[in-house]
């Protein structure tokens, strides 16, 4: 932003185009605490400079993986000590679901290869997806062939 833009402010509709997010989002984050928007005239809000960086910062916060509740912790702190525990939770909870989605790959895969040494072809139904033709018909690959009916 240019300086001066520092006393402008904004309409929600105006932040919302700008970020490209609903309304009710931000709507939804003054509910929850995260945004303190002004009032102009008691009823509309009006989005000053302050605002527009929170809404960048919980976007990209929830771009990381944060939640809402963890955003607001972070943003009700100015305790290095406190804000650094949260980025650490947040930093073992991925590794946690890392190390899940690891496993869970590494499971798969050894299926998947077992099965083709046994010369199955299609070793897992659950990773052959069904498909849907323009009549609506399911049909599931099989044996390396897709049949379609129309």
């Amino acid at each position: 932003m240019k300086s001066s833009d520092d006393s402008r402010s904004w309409s929600i509709g105006e932040v919302a185009e700008r970020f490209g997010i609903a309304t009710h989002v931000l709507r939804h984050w003054e509910t929850v605490g995260l945004l303190h928007p002004a009032r102009e005239g008691g009823s509309r809000r009006r989005y000053e400079k302050s605002d527009v960086y929170a809404v960048a910062m919980i976007l990209r916060a929830k771009e990381a993986g944060f939640g809402l509740d963890d955003i607001r912790e972070m943003f009700d702190t100015d305790d290095p000590v406190r804000r650094t525990a949260i980025l650490g939770r947040h930093r073992d909870a991925l590794a946690r679901r890392i190390a899940r989605l690891c496993a869970r790959l590494r499971s798969r895969r050894h299926r998947v290869l077992s099965a083709l040494s046994r010369g199955d072809r299609s070793p897992d139904r659950r990773t052959r997806p069904a498909m849907t033709s323009v009549s609506g018909q399911v049909h599931r690959p099989t044996g390396g062939v897709m049949i379609v009916q129309r």
